[in-house]
């Protein structure tokens, strides 16, 4: 009897203690799962990356590195500052869209391998990225026509590579590029803008959705309801903003994918959507204008020949009526009047080495304006600063080999901390060209004299040259600077005027806060003062500040 018990005892025992084991099994895997389910995961389609948390003490605070393994290797994803702001490791989102990243930045060629800035290709744009800046650029390669199939421009850059110039897309972000542990980081307008990448977060999964993505999941929606998605790579990019530019019938328009309701009537010919400022170019019976989502009427009336955006943060335009060009602002403003054989460099592709891809506006100030085969300049705000004089802007072929270094094609010098020179050319009657340089603010510091402009690059060190005539003799920027008078006289001329302008600008904030504290301040101060150059046609080889002191 007694054994018995003892029998029913030990059974009881093992019971309660098989339960107590489960039980706290239980607890545990709950706890896991719990952990688990507060883990942020990165979700492109049906591929699904959990992510492991480090935590990195900085100067700045706690930041926390977000890491998922790809393939074989472990790598960062996600980035949270100590303000609690998400930003994605660039590389990785890349590779996980099937995009090349690259270091350096595209359009130089100067072998760059740092890791503070890259370009991403994502099969129809070269995407720049810098760090610890709110600019993102973009050169896009899949030119296209307006409701026509995506066109490559790989065979005309396998034909005349170096001289295929893109169009060029720039945007401004709330949020810098960062820079953390040698890898950069965007935020997500970044990706959404950069990467053109939907970003849907669902609890702690963060889904991405690529332009292809969004296209196989709208293409048959759409088609349901009777339209047809428009396949020009341009226009797919507005799905990452909710926006399809659809057709039916010929004719064509925009949904707005979050209501299903047309935003812009399906009425134009063409459409096409401006990324960088999120509106749209329309046509019909060939007369082109701006329009904004939602709008009844656009912004740009429908009557010029072509549309095109020249600056998304000024929102400026290039318009053409007659085959004559000129530039417009988001009201239809005339700020460079259209009557230019031509807008813009013709080819910038000689200044890659000094980092310039924009043909439209030189040093962020200047945009050219050809007549007549011959160079103007006015300033972004529409002052013309030299009429259309010059043979050529920037000196392109020095054609000159010093000590077995060559001589770099020239478009702007930094003439001070404060001033960046334009390199122009004029041509005399006897078809001599010579090389001045103009301000940014259009004074002439230099007349037409020298035979080349150009600089050269030494164990890291950049150095400007001015090749005189009579006996090709050469004189270097400093010694430019340490022996003429008048040029340091004219670049201090330009200098004070951008300080008063400065000075101008700083006093009418103060007084704007002070009539009104909660108005913004204003950024659209008008330039004053003479700026005016002082060269013309003539010859002009005999200048006085070019003689020897």
């Amino acid at each position: 009897m007694d054994e018995t018990n003892q029998k029913k005892k030990m059974l009881l025992m093992g019971i309660i203690v098989t339960v107590i084991i489960f039980a706290v099994v239980l607890v545990v895997l709950l706890i896991l799962m719990a952990q688990e389910s507060k883990k942020t995961k990165i979700q492109f389609g049906d591929q699904i990356y959990k992510t492991s948390t480090v935590e990195v003490t900085t100067e700045e605070g706690i930041y926390q590195e977000k890491s998922i393994q790809l393939g074989e290797e472990k790598v960062p994803a996600m980035l949270v500052d100590p303000q609690g702001n998400a930003y994605y490791n660039i590389e990785t989102i890349s590779k996980i869209a099937g995009y090349k990243y690259n270091n350096g930045a595209y359009g130089s060629d100067n072998i760059d391998e740092t890791k503070d800035k890259c370009y991403i290709d994502n099969g129809g744009e070269y995407v720049n990225f810098f760090a610890d800046t709110n600019e993102i650029s973009k050169n896009i390669k899949a030119n296209e026509q307006y409701t026509g199939e995506l066109k490559d421009l790989k065979e005309k850059q396998n034909n005349s590579e170096e001289n295929v110039e893109l169009d060029v897309e720039s945007f401004t972000l709330e949020k810098p590029v960062i820079l953390f542990e040698e890898s950069l980081f965007a935020s997500t307008e970044a990706i959404n803008k950069g990467l053109n990448m939907m970003i849907i977060q669902n609890g702690n999964t963060m889904q991405f959705y690529t332009i292809e993505a969004l296209t196989s999941a709208y293409s048959s929606s759409l088609s349901q309801k009777g339209y047809t998605l428009t396949s020009n790579f341009k226009n797919q990019r507005a799905l990452c903003n909710n926006y399809a530019v659809v057709g039916k019938d010929e004719e064509y328009g925009v949904v707005d994918l979050s209501t299903n309701k047309e935003v812009i009537s399906l009425k134009y010919d063409t459409v096409e959507y401006v990324q960088s400022i999120g509106e749209f170019i329309v046509s019909s019976n060939s007369n082109f204008g701006m329009i904004k989502p939602g709008e009844a009427s656009p912004t740009i009336k429908l009557e010029y020949d072509s549309i095109k955006l020249l600056d998304a943060s000024r929102k400026l335009y290039i318009v053409e009526k007659n085959n004559k060009f000129g530039v417009v602002s988001a009201k239809g403003e005339d700020i460079i009047p259209t009557e230019y054989d031509q807008i813009g460099l013709s080819s910038v592709s000689a200044y890659k080495s000094q980092g310039i891809t924009n043909k439209y506006i030189i040093a962020g100030e200047c945009i050219p304006v050809m007549r007549n085969k011959a160079y103007g300049l006015y300033s972004v705000d529409g002052q013309l600063l030299a009429s259309t004089r010059f043979t050529e802007i920037g000196c392109e072929t020095p054609d000159k080999i010093i000590d077995n270094t060559s001589a770099m094609p020239t478009l702007t010098i930094p003439l001070s901390d404060n001033v960046t020179g334009i390199v122009f050319a004029m041509t005399n009657s006897a078809r001599i060209t010579s090389y001045g340089i103009i301000t940014t603010k259009g004074t002439i510091v230099l007349n037409a004299y020298y035979t080349a402009i150009y600089y050269m690059q030494r164990n890291g060190n950049t150095t400007y040259y001015f090749n005189k005539p009579a006996n090709d003799e050469l004189l270097t920027l400093k010694q430019l600077l340490a022996t003429r008078a008048t040029v340091r006289d004219l670049i201090e001329q330009t200098r004070s005027q951008e300080e008063k302008e400065a000075e101008e600008k700083r006093e009418q904030e103060n007084i704007d806060r002070a009539n009104n504290p909660t108005s913004s301040q204003s950024d659209d101060q008008e330039n004053s003062g003479d700026e005016s150059g002082n060269g013309d046609d003539s010859d002009n080889q005999d200048e006085n500040i070019d003689e020897e002191n």
